[in-house]
């Protein structure tokens, strides 16, 4: 949420790391919205500072970041949907959208027919070397 464009800042972590953790408040967790509905921005625990000295650029949702993730064509391997206890629980696995004060996310990109074809072809490559490597003689 601090970063100008989150999007191409996961491409490119996804170019040089084959899996990221990201880790983002839930801006649609049920006390942001009672406090939207009040009038006022939210101040949580994940949202500790006022809107005017906050470095959040852009605020989004469990829902938000989760269709953001299949835009890019990333998977998400493993998440959690922590309340603000910083744990899960029954309500942030059963409504996370709602009830998760964070989302934290370990992903990668998604791995097509035509990616594992060029993975398959760079590994015949490497083992081709590997063997050639075996079978010269330093003089």
């Amino acid at each position: 949420q601090c970063l100008k464009n989150p999007n191409l800042a996961l491409q490119n972590i996804l170019n040089i790391s084959n899996k990221c953790i990201v880790t983002l408040p839930n801006f649609a967790h049920w006390s942001c919205r009672l406090d939207l509905f009040l009038g006022k921005m939210p101040v949580t625990k994940n949202l500790p500072v006022p809107w005017y000295e906050t470095k959040n650029i852009h605020l989004c949702t469990i829902k938000d970041f989760e269709e953001l993730c299949n835009n890019l064509d990333l998977h998400v391997i493993e998440k959690l949907y922590l309340n603000n206890n910083f744990k899960e629980s029954t309500l942030t696995k059963l409504l996370p959208n709602l009830f998760a004060a964070e989302g934290v996310y370990l992903i990668e990109r998604k791995r097509n027919f035509f990616t594992l074809q060029i993975v398959y072809k760079e590994l015949d490559k490497w083992m081709e070397l590997q063997y050639f490597k075996s079978n010269v003689e330093i003089f």
